[in-house]
């Protein structure tokens, strides 16, 4: 569909980058590249194709050129959420937690309502070794989204964290009720084990484990 708006008009700027998000997706980078830069040459004020290039540096292993892309889509627009947190992705991944939860911050004034944003920034908060922000971040999450499971299990690891060990039992519980993703389930069956092995309750923590196994 794209190719052939393209055929039809040839400097649509919008079908370029559509393009590249497809190849994007598709994982053919040179030529995702080589479609957002067609878009950026055609309209420079748009922050789609800017975005779009930075997703794709940041996935082929050019941190820095992913970095200056995102910030040039924020330049070009401020309300625009993606770049942030895109930015916020990148840094995590190189371990620049402070910078992270900035970007964080950012996506969250543009809409603070998300609770996939706040749980995030509970991970980073966790990473950073801040489990009191990491829980009220969580909380939050969890306020937005009562059925979200996996915030649930973050803030049980935060208490966990935090030596209020019993506190987290219950949460992890819940989150088992409430999760349906695999992964997410097996990693909550290994935490509620550790748990349940810190208060000595081995014939529980024996049988979290066998759980976490049956699903691996």
């Amino acid at each position: 569909a794209f190719q052939k708006a393209i055929e039809h008009n040839a400097i649509d700027p919008v079908a370029w980058n559509g393009m590249g998000d497809v190849y994007s997706r598709s994982e053919y980078v040179d030529d995702a590249i080589a479609a957002y830069r067609k878009s950026i040459e055609l309209a420079p004020v748009l922050p789609h194709p800017w975005n779009g290039l930075g997703e794709v540096y940041a996935r082929s292993g050019r941190p820095n050129e992913a970095v200056v892309a995102f910030q040039k889509a924020i330049k070009l627009n401020k309300h625009f959420i993606l770049p942030w947190l895109g930015l916020a992705r990148l840094y995590t991944k190189q371990e620049r937690y402070r910078d992270a939860g900035r970007a964080y911050q950012q996506a969250l004034g543009l809409d603070p309502q998300n609770s996939e944003i706040w749980n995030e920034l509970g991970c980073i908060h966790l990473k950073a070794a801040r489990p009191e922000d990491a829980i009220e971040a969580f909380a939050k999450a969890i306020d937005l989204d009562r059925g979200f499971g996996w915030a649930y299990s973050n803030l049980a690891l935060a208490h966990a964290n935090t030596e209020r060990v019993q506190e987290s039992i219950p949460l992890y519980l819940k989150s088992l009720d409430l999760l349906r993703d695999p992964e997410q389930r097996n990693t909550t069956w290994n935490r509620l084990a550790n748990a349940y092995r810190l208060v000595n309750d081995y014939d529980k923590a024996i049988h979290a484990y066998q759980m976490a196994d049956s699903h691996t």
